[in-house]
């Protein structure tokens, strides 16, 4: 026979949901994700974003290339435009 704790630890006295607990929603982690680089995701422009990432040097490299890279894709006279 194993003996008992001698302090073992209580059940919660109350169960259920708690605010705040779980994964976070999709939106939730855009929106965390955007106000970490400093967005304003509410008043949020993806071109005035993409340009602001490409030309902030407080950024990182690789975000300024990646933003870099789809503003020269959304050119108007762009690789992928017709016309």
């Amino acid at each position: 026979m194993t003996p008992e704790p001698e302090n073992p630890t209580p059940a919660s006295p109350r169960g259920g949901a708690r605010p705040g607990a779980g994964r976070p929603t999709a939106i939730e982690q855009e929106r965390r994700r955007l106000a970490a680089i400093g967005a304003d995701p509410d008043a949020l422009d993806p071109l005035r974003l993409l340009v602001s990432l490409a030309g902030d040097p407080r950024t990182d490299a690789m975000a300024r290339v990646a933003a870099a890279t789809v503003l020269a894709l959304l050119r108007p006279n762009g690789p992928f435009r017709r016309g």
